[in-house]
């Protein structure tokens, strides 16, 4: 039996990128799917004040799979080649490597040998068939394509296991009606209270939010705005812009699975510089959607490359 080992990190967002990654080697090469989700409870034990550290793909109704390391150091696991190139492979990656002319030779090689390995940003490389029995899902993935040729199954899949929630039934009222719902998605937490994070990320000013705004406005009749945020009180005392159009603000208590649904329900997005911003863009069912997004990613200078800023966004 063949096997697919994923190495999950970071919260939903970050874990639908590796789980969407593996599910295109699985679709295309089959095999079993392995989740590791250690480093995912390693990160919530060192950052205790921070939620959303679990297992999310438990809420929703992805494929069958098995819970377990995915280590290819683990002498069950793996064949030789795989753990030298793998071993070479972290050499290179800790000594800031990463983005080198030789990572990016030695990583069309790990492909074929079912090592699948990203570490993010523009350099992309394409998942190759390998022959190997176990393959191994290392990294970001953020990068639509890695899985885009899978949408319709991921669309099946990422979907919440529970039923809507019956407190939200006048917001489930408007999304699903005829209006052009916009879904506003603000992140602040970390962006704002971590100040090494605060400068590589937040990006997303209130300026952004109003240009964008006033973009959908230009594009769109008769916007509703839904707001969703981990700061909604925020959002409640600084979203003043809106004007006569209408505006909705989610209740800030919904779980992260039912905050997702009520987002990709919307018919057009103005997104934050977030992974969990992007899903819920991707994961609608309307065609002619608008996404609004920020110029840049990261605050660098190759922020503005990240692969998740699409070319069918609105750049502000």
């Amino acid at each position: 039996m063949n096997r697919i080992y994923v190495r999950m990190s970071g919260r939903l967002g970050n874990q639908l990128f590796r789980y969407a990654a593996a599910r295109y080697v699985q679709e295309t090469q089959g095999g079993s799917l392995y989740l590791d989700f250690s480093p995912v409870y390693k990160e919530a034990r060192e950052k205790p004040e921070e939620l959303g550290f679990e297992n999310s793909l438990k809420y929703f109704n992805i494929k069958e799979h098995q819970l377990g390391s995915a280590t290819v150091l683990d002498l069950d696991k793996g064949n030789f080649v795989q753990k030298i190139k793998f071993v070479i492979s972290m050499m290179i990656l800790r000594s800031g490597g990463g983005g080198s002319g030789l990572f990016n030779w030695l990583n069309k090689r790990n492909s074929k040998s079912g090592l699948y390995i990203t570490i993010g940003g523009p350099a992309y490389c394409a998942i190759q068939k390998s022959s190997a029995k176990d393959k191994f899902v290392y990294g970001r993935f953020e990068d639509v394509r890695y899985f885009d040729k899978i949408r319709n199954q991921l669309l099946d899949e990422i979907q919440p296991v529970e039923a809507e929630l019956i407190e939200n039934k006048f917001l489930y009222d408007v999304l699903k009606s005829d209006a052009e719902t916009v879904c506003i998605s603000i992140r602040r937490g970390d962006y704002i209270s971590n100040a090494e994070v605060e400068k590589k990320l937040n990006i997303c000013s209130k300026e952004y939010f109003e240009k964008a705004v006033n973009c959908i406005k230009e594009k769109v009749k008769n916007p509703v705005f839904v707001v969703f945020s981990d700061d909604v009180e925020w959002c409640r005392n600084n979203i003043d812009f809106i004007g006569k159009n209408s505006c909705y603000f989610e209740s800030g208590k919904d779980a992260v699975w039912e905050k997702l649904r009520m987002m990709y329900m919307c018919k057009h997005f103005i997104i934050s510089n977030s992974t969990f911003s992007w899903w819920a863009q991707y994961l609608s069912r309307n065609e002619d959607k608008i996404v609004v997004s920020p110029k840049y990613w990261f605050k660098n200078e190759n922020g503005d490359k990240y692969p998740l800023l699409l070319e069918s966004f609105i750049k502000i």
